[in-house]
């Protein structure tokens, strides 16, 4: 992977002789800049890192887990000499294959292996975090078509060992496929997927192996858009509590993967640069039409936090008339003034693309883009802090202002330190006028930072954000 560019880039497995000689490292898996097909090998998205033990027991190959599109994919890569590089990777089977109701391949994450014992959590949108072990067939080199008879054994818990493995009923969930409206002139990126996870009602939503859930809503109450956080990073179709409790509380929820997301090939990072408040804005409308034309009549709610409270800000001051409310974490507001406060400034001037006007984009190699570190990459110029200003949801913000905004800071965040938040509501508000009581609150968590993350902080944000979509769509108690 380049030491320069975005964050999230595709990686590239190389190996060397040991002792080290003079010769060139071999190319294991290559870097792959668009997936040859729908469900092509998209390259190898590591950002959660790699267990202590990855190694088959006789050191022939490894196993990792990699973000395959929506999906967290269980691989073996081959490393004897002599294997084209087309036929190194050996996608696992999911031990959610035989999971009665569920939708797909879930995600799968090593966890270890030794002696060829792979041990794993999975998990899909409907089936809660359990762990299941395996064995590799011995002969899984020779013969790949082997791994079918792959054994998973399945430890969840408070279950009997290889008993049923819990199912969240009266949910479903799909993988939508989306060819994006808004071309990317650079890369030529035309695709991008969502994950929907709808209810169906209160009465059916239970799990299938624990006691029934008291819930009192009868359809779904809306529809929550939540794109992720980076902008490199994704969703994948694996069990998120927050997501289930949104679901568990009457609503229906949209994770967008637009483009710049991992794990769709290294030119879908590479694209947004420079592109950051103009492709993954245009992606997160355009799914939110689909998904509504899926839904109809069901009202749309935005919730994101770091990069993706940047999206739901600038959804919410530019596509007003399609949401009717907004929980933003702290969210990026105003590139101009965190470059000199975050602890990543480099994140600022990467994302909004400066000096990247006139470089030459290849579209098979678009790790090419990438730049070292210069002090030219710093904004020096009234255009550069322009540039950084307009690619800011914050210079969205006028007096017609429409979506009720629920702003939510850590307030030892450094990342995106809560000046940014602050801000946009001092701005929003002094725009709102006599609006602003109503239109616009602030919560601080004192001892929390970027994520928002304790159990104590968890449970109050959102309770919190649960009041606030409720008095947005009027549906509190008098």
């Amino acid at each position: 992977m380049p030491s320069g560019g975005p964050h999230g880039q595709c990686f590239e497995l190389l190996a060397r002789d040991w002792p080290p000689t003079t010769g060139a490292a071999e190319i294991i898996v290559p870097l792959v800049a668009s997936p040859h097909s729908k469900m092509g090998f998209p390259g190898l998205f590591l950002a959660a890192g790699l267990p202590n033990r990855i190694w088959l027991a006789d050191s022939k190959a490894l196993v990792l887990s990699s973000n395959w599109a929506a999906e967290l994919a269980l691989l073996i890569i081959d490393l004897r000499q002599g294997i084209a590089p087309s036929d190194r990777i050996i996608r696992l089977p999911s031990p959610l294959a035989d999971v009665p109701t569920n939708a797909g391949y879930g995600s799968v994450s090593l966890l270890d292996i030794h002696e060829d014992v792979v041990i794993v959590r999975a998990s899909s949108p409907t089936v809660p975090q359990f762990l299941a072990v395996a064995r590799l067939p011995s002969a899984v080199l020779q013969a790949k078509d082997c791994v079918t008879q792959m054994k998973w054994l399945s430890i969840c818990p408070g279950e009997k060992v290889d008993g049923p493995v819990p199912v969240l009923k009266g949910v479903r969930w799909d993988i939508l496929e989306h060819l994006a409206e808004a071309p990317d002139e650079r890369f030529g990126v035309s695709h991008f997927e969502s994950i929907l996870i709808q209810p169906t009602d209160s009465a059916s939503l239970e799990l299938s192996t624990g006691a029934p859930i008291d819930l009192n809503w009868t359809s779904p109450l809306g529809l929550i858009v939540l794109p992720h956080g980076g902008p490199h990073s994704n969703f994948s179709t694996e069990w998120l509590g927050l997501v289930t409790a949104f679901v568990a509380s009457g609503f229906a929820c949209l994770l967008v993967n637009y483009r710049g997301s991992t794990g769709y090939g290294n030119a879908s990072v590479h694209c947004l640069p420079g592109q950051c408040g103009i492709l993954d804005v245009a992606d997160c409308v355009q799914a939110t039409k689909e998904a509504q034309a899926r839904l109809p009549g069901l009202p749309t709610l935005l919730m994101g936090g770091s990069h993706g409270g940047f999206l739901v800000l600038h959804l919410a001051g530019r596509h007003g008339d399609l949401y009717r409310a907004v929980v933003a974490r702290n969210p990026v507001t105003n590139l101009t003034t965190m470059i000199g406060t975050s602890d990543i400034p480099d994140w600022c001037w990467e994302e909004a693309g400066l000096g990247k006007q006139s470089q030459h984009w290849d579209r098979e190699h678009p790790e090419q883009s990438c730049r070292s570190w210069s002090p030219a990459l710093l904004p020096s110029s009234a255009e550069d802090f322009t540039k950084l200003f307009q690619a800011s949801p914050i210079s969205y913000i006028t007096s017609d202002w429409k979506v009720p905004l629920l702003m939510c800071l850590g307030l030892k965040d450094l990342r995106v330190p809560n000046s940014q938040g602050l801000q946009f509501v001092h701005t929003l508000r002094a725009n709102l006028g006599d609006r602003a009581e109503e239109m616009c609150q602030t919560l601080g968590f004192p001892a929390e930072s970027h994520p928002i993350e304790s159990p104590a902080a968890s449970k109050g944000n959102f309770v919190h954000i649960i009041e606030w979509f409720h008095k947005s769509l009027g549906l509190l108690a008098a």
